[in-house]
């Protein structure tokens, strides 16, 4: 793979992995049409993730910082009163016990944390079957048809509007088991997370920024997954780097504009300008597929 290929590659992960249609998808249709596979595609995928991962954090970095304060604190909470606990089991008293979630961001973090549990353990439960359809045009214009087909649907249901604290703890859970589906070549995970959210009560502003917030998680999984394996592989070097991180530096750009787009962007287009831009890749990729 050239630079110019790597940029156009990092440009694509960028642009897709925060709007509705799949960037993974789009990506194994580059693939097939370059032949740039195996080991060290995945490698160089990781790479991509770790530019998307980058505008998440830069992006995100208020929510974040705050999230990770209250972290802190729920930490210092929780062992507050397993103290209590303790002196109370020895005394007999009746501790009074601290409120653990008690703010907007302690939620998120809770709702967060609970995603990605469900998404990794979905996420394991399908990697390997993932992974044997990763290469198929098929199997990738099916996803992209379904992705389709629920952007369809969501542009029919009226979000309810309601803020986080009023949104179930359990949502959280169906949230990250959908976004767990989305190892699947073709299901984009931007989709299904803010259609879940919404779905939950949550008004679309609100549900593209959770769906992204509880995207960091596993975009860090994704690329430290590829480079572990890409490492084991023998396939970083240094002729490899010189094409990854220019990828890599292309889609951390492209993310970064793109999330700061995607509200009013939305807000001004709905969703089913991006289901119709999927059921066209979904017709190209299962086109392609059988004229290979």
């Amino acid at each position: 793979m050239d630079v110019l290929i790597s940029v156009l590659a990092g440009v694509v992960q960028g642009l897709t992995e925060f709007i509705p249609v799949s960037s993974s998808g789009i990506l194994v249709i580059l693939r097939q049409m370059t032949g740039f596979t195996g080991d060290e595609a995945l490698a160089y995928l990781a790479f991509l993730h770790l530019g998307t991962l980058a505008a998440l954090l830069i992006c995100l970095q208020n929510d974040l910082k705050k999230m990770a304060r209250e972290l802190l604190r729920m930490l210092r909470d929780t062992r507050s009163n397993a103290a209590l606990y303790l002196r109370a089991s020895r005394s007999g008293e009746e501790p009074r016990y601290a409120r653990i979630v008690t703010t907007t961001y302690r939620r998120l973090v809770v709702m967060t944390l609970s995603s990605a549990l469900m998404t990794a353990l979905i996420g394991l439960i399908l990697w390997k079957a993932a992974a044997r359809v990763s290469g198929s045009l098929l199997y990738t214009g099916a996803g992209f048809i379904l992705t389709g087909v629920i952007l369809l649907v969501m542009s029919m249901i009226r979000p309810q509007g309601k803020v986080v604290k009023e949104i179930p703890l359990r949502s959280a859970f169906w949230t990250g088991i959908v976004q767990g589906f989305s190892v699947l070549p073709g299901l984009s995970r931007s989709a299904v997370t803010i259609s879940s959210s919404i779905l939950s009560g949550f008004r679309a502003k609100s549900a593209i920024r959770f769906s992204y917030l509880i995207s960091v998680p596993v975009v860090l999984g994704a690329f430290l997954a590829g480079l572990i394996s890409g490492i084991g592989a023998g396939t970083i070097n240094g002729h490899f780097l010189m094409t990854a991180i220019p990828g890599a530096i292309s889609a951390a750009l492209t993310g970064m504009l793109v999330i700061r787009r995607m509200l009013k962007l939305t807000r001004r287009a709905g969703s089913r300008p991006f289901a119709f831009l999927s059921f066209v890749f979904g017709v190209i990729a299962v086109a392609a597929s059988f004229a290979m």
